[in-house]
């Protein structure tokens, strides 16, 4: 159950924060993302977030995830990015990873 509790956190702190219901503080992912394309993207949160190198495999799903099936060295258009990189770093957060630090 805490585990749970916590992906609904990590679910809260990347949403869209203009729904009336949402009592918790939101951080603006998309604002905060000086890269464009998939795979810098997540490179910059995994290493704002972990300080170090995520596990590769768990990285490349990440950066997939992001792509939408697109080219990851390619940047992504505006409107994915606005609906997915929150999503993205949500699972960073959410990841094995995050809960080894």
């Amino acid at each position: 159950m805490p585990m749970l509790h916590r992906w609904r956190i990590c679910n809260n702190l990347t949403e869209d924060s203009t729904r009336d219901d949402r009592p918790y503080f939101v951080v603006d992912i998309v604002a905060q993302t000086p890269e464009t394309t998939p795979t810098r993207m997540i490179d910059y949160w995994i290493n704002r977030i972990l300080g170090r190198p995520m596990n590769p495999a768990e990285r490349e799903m990440l950066i997939e995830f992001l792509a939408q099936g697109r080219n990851p060295d390619l940047d992504l258009p505006s409107n994915l990015r606005r609906d997915w990189l929150p999503r993205a770093v949500a699972l960073i957060l959410m990841s094995p990873d995050f809960n080894w630090r």
